[in-house]
Order: structure tokens, then sequence, then C-alpha cells
């Protein structure tokens, strides 16, 4: 028997049920939060995003950083309208690469992601959906400009593809800045950026904590009303 295939069978059965139980959860979260602000939708969108993360197991100090790529389904209450607060759903898939350094191994020595603790791999091979909502409160309100700040709060799902078996559910939470360009009565450009302060429990190793620094940008559509009135 391979050294792949020594722990394949965790996955195949604990594994397997952990994920669906985890995607049960995480798609609920999501319709939960759609559904409490659908009456209230004034912007929807698209965005694409970039992330570089860091972070540390709790127990045994496994170190890991990783790159992400993500697209997101963006849904705003309040692109250019003349309020204070404004609600930012981010519903969105991503992809990734990274590094980890084991305990106990060469302190200089990075193994690629998507390598097992028996063979090393050159292929990245993680994914993940994410689900984050954001309280934004406008310090800047004109009439072609919105720029404002809040915190964020977010659920994230990843899996490996293939080679080094990583499956965790992610909580976050950080600050997050941005910046709404209108353009006409109904298209909106816009940039935000933010810090997320990250706990992860993974189905099948130590939890860790971490950071996540991001940046996005995409576009919204305003429906009517979403104006600066």
């Amino acid at each position: 028997m391979s050294e792949e295939n020594k722990i394949s069978p965790y996955f195949n059965n604990k594994g397997n049920n952990m994920k669906r139980i985890t995607l049960i959860l995480f798609l609920g979260f999501g319709v939960t939060l759609g559904l409490s602000v659908k009456a209230y939708a004034l912007g929807i969108g698209s965005s694409v995003s970039y992330g570089y993360s860091t972070s540390s197991t709790l127990f045994d100090e496994n170190k890991y950083y990783a790159h992400r790529y993500s697209m997101a389904f963006i849904l705003d209450t309040a692109v250019a309208m003349d309020k204070i607060f404004n609600y930012r759903l981010h519903i969105g898939a991503g992809y990734g690469h990274g590094k980890i350094k084991f305990y106990g191994g060469d302190p200089d020595e990075w193994l690629d992601l998507s390598a097992t603790h028996y063979e090393k791999s050159n292929n990245l091979s993680f994914y993940d959906i994410s689900c984050f909502s954001t309280f934004g409160f406008g310090i800047v309100r004109k009439e072609d400009v919105r720029f404002w700040i809040g915190p964020q709060i977010g659920l994230n799902f990843s899996d490996t593809i293939k080679y080094y078996q990583y499956e965790a559910l992610t909580l976050s939470l950080g600050p997050v800045l941005g910046l709404n360009v209108n353009s006409g009565d109904h298209f909106t450009w816009f940039f935000d950026a933010g810090l997320r302060i990250q706990f992860a429990v993974p189905f099948s190793e130590s939890a860790h904590i971490g950071c996540e620094i991001f940046i996005s940008t995409g576009f919204l559509y305003r429906f009517e009303g979403d104006s600066f009135i």
C-alpha cells in the first residue's frame, strides 16, 4: 500500500462526513444572511480578490502561508445613498497555493502545501468557498464617491484537491475599508481592503490561528433608489 493510501481511508469516511456537515452549515449561514437583507438590497455585482495569509498550529507549531485568488457575488444595501450604514454580503469561491513548515523540521525548509508528510509535490491543490458579512460606516459620502470603514465577519471552507490532505472551517474577523466610485445612475466601481484574524479548525490536524491581508475590486449595479438622496 502506498504512503498516500495509508491516510486516504480516514478522509474517505470521517472526512467526507465532516465535509457534508460543514457544507450544510456553511450554506445555511449564507442563505440566512441573504434572506435577512433581501428586502433592503440596493446593489448587486461581482468582485475579484487576492489574499495573503500566514498561520501556525496551536499545539505542534506547524506554520503555513498561502496566496489566495477568488471571485464573488456581492450584495450591498447602500452603495451611493447618503446613509451612514451599509451592509455588504460576499459569497465567493477561490483557489490558492502555499507552503507548510513542519514542527521539528529544518527551520529553513518550506514544503509545498500540496505535499503529504510522506511525499512532496510541486502542484498546488486547495480551493475554498467563503461567506463574509461587512458592516460599513460611511466616513465620506458624496454624490460620486463613498468612503467607508467597518468590521467584517466570515466563514471559509477550504479543501485540497490532491496529495496533502487539509480540510478546514475558518472563522474570521477584522477591519475593512472601502471606496465606491459611482458612474451614472446605475453603475459603481468599488475597491476594498482589510485584515482578517483567522481561527481555523481542520478536520485532521490541530486548530491554528493566523491572519490574512486582502484586496478586492469589482462592479455593482445599483437599483432604483440607490442614489445620493
